[in-house]
């Protein structure tokens, strides 16, 4: 299936997973608005709290009666009907790992597989993050049980069925962002120490998460990334929030864009490329972007690579 967005590996390790003049301080905030010094604009989706689901650090239940127990607690709320679980239990363990107690890369391959996605499909991203998925390649029973919950799912044509609905949920700003804030933490490797993301790992993501509503200012920001491969190695967890507002402040011809306003230094080394080069309009460049590295299998997944899977 060729190589994947960031390592995964089939054990039990996995942890939750930048001489002008004075600028205005500004405050990324992951779940409201960008609050802006001084009386300068505010600049957001929405202040209040994101209509995605529920964010947690990890599954609050246990393991009731071992495996083929119920999966109780915060992370894991149990549905009134027996039924329902013991549907949600022969899903789980059609894909469950033989020596572990959770869904891994070779699980999930096979559940995308049976849903008709590719492992790279931006609704795979959206049922991880409706489980609240720690880690790529890896869903733990509360995770799976947490996911198919949300959707009202327990089976796999019902999941077929209501994956779809997501994009429609997501029209409304703060879920939206409550995905894209979820799918830079997704995407770090926690458990490595990784703080920031690698540049390849980072455009594949922007392109994945913004296949709902692709801002007009993406197709310019990748291939500014692609050109600059040694300028541009990490992407912290601050330059990737605030790229959302960037992207919705700044047009391709860079109206909008002030430096005066205290953006991360990457997107002001983006203006300087941007103005320098004068370029023409690339229509395109996005989707074409995206389809090479489907190609050569950025977002796929195999446990034999060193990259992993959504």
């Amino acid at each position: 299936m060729g190589q994947c967005v960031t390592s995964c590996r089939g054990d039990s390790s996995f942890v939750r997973r930048p001489g002008k003049r004075p600028k205005v301080a500004r405050e990324a905030k992951c779940n409201g608005e960008v609050s802006v010094s001084s009386n300068g604009p505010k600049r957001g989706l929405d202040s209040g709290r994101p209509h995605g689901p529920k964010r947690h650090s990890s599954c609050l239940g246990e393991m009731v009666g071992g495996v083929g127990g119920r999966c109780v607690g915060v992370g894991c709320p149990l549905g009134e009907a027996d039924a329902e679980d013991s549907r949600l239990e022969q899903l789980f363990q059609r894909y469950r790992d033989e020596q572990q107690d959770v869904i891994l890369s070779d699980g999930v391959e096979r559940l995308c597989a049976d849903l008709g996605l590719h492992p790279a499909d931006f609704l795979v991203l959206a049922f991880a993050w409706k489980c609240n998925a720690a880690t790529m390649c890896c869903f733990t029973r509360c995770e799976f049980f947490q996911g198919c919950r949300d959707l009202r799912a327990d089976s796999i044509k019902s999941l077929r069925a209501k994956l779809p609905a997501v994009h429609g949920e997501l029209r409304d700003d703060a879920a939206f962002r409550d995905l894209y804030c979820f799918a830079f933490q997704f995407a770090l490797e926690a458990n490595e120490g990784q703080r920031a993301l690698p540049r390849a790992t980072a455009a594949a993501m922007w392109r994945l998460v913004f296949v709902p509503h692709p801002p007009a200012l993406l197709p310019r920001w990748l291939l500014f990334l692609d050109e600059n491969p040694e300028g541009v190695r990490g992407v912290s967890r601050d330059t990737w929030q605030m790229f959302l507002n960037f992207a919705q402040a700044v047009e391709p011809d860079m109206s909008g864009y002030s430096e005066d306003e205290a953006w991360p230094s990457l997107f002001d080394a983006f203006a300087e490329w941007q103005f320098g080069k004068q370029r023409p309009e690339v229509p395109g460049v996005a989707g074409r972007k995206e389809n090479e590295f489907l190609s050569t299998g950025v977002l796929t997944c195999s446990r034999n690579d060193d990259q992993a899977i959504i």
